[in-house]
């Protein structure tokens, strides 16, 4: 197998085609109009998903707020009769536990 290559061989030889005149020109038109093309279809892809995304998330903040105002009590938040009804509900071995806990609390007993 012949490993030795001369450069100044290939020189000398015709190339074994041709190209129209205007070949790289159209060649690079081409190539920077798909370039184009893909551009503008990237930039409308990122803009719909930021457009989703917005209306994504101002949909859970709406779904959010219904929950949210939906389960409030009616009652008046300084109105404590619901709180005390639902105390005396419970068995006496749960209100004395509440009872301990509260009075044993670290942060309300400062």
């Amino acid at each position: 197998m012949d490993t030795h290559f001369d450069i100044e061989q290939t020189g000398n030889k015709q190339m074994p085609y041709l190209v129209p005149d205007d070949f790289f020109k159209k060649l690079e038109e081409d190539v920077m109009a798909e370039v184009h093309t893909e551009v503008n279809m990237k930039s409308t892809r990122r803009r719909r998903w930021y457009i989703g995304s917005a209306a994504l998330a101002i949909a859970a903040g709406v779904a959010l707020f219904l929950v949210l105002h939906l389960q409030k009590p009616e009652t008046d938040a300084g109105d404590f009769a619901y709180v005390e009804q639902a105390f005396n509900q419970l068995n006496t071995e749960d209100q004395n536990y509440i009872l301990d806990t509260y009075q044993n609390d670290v942060f309300i007993n400062e």
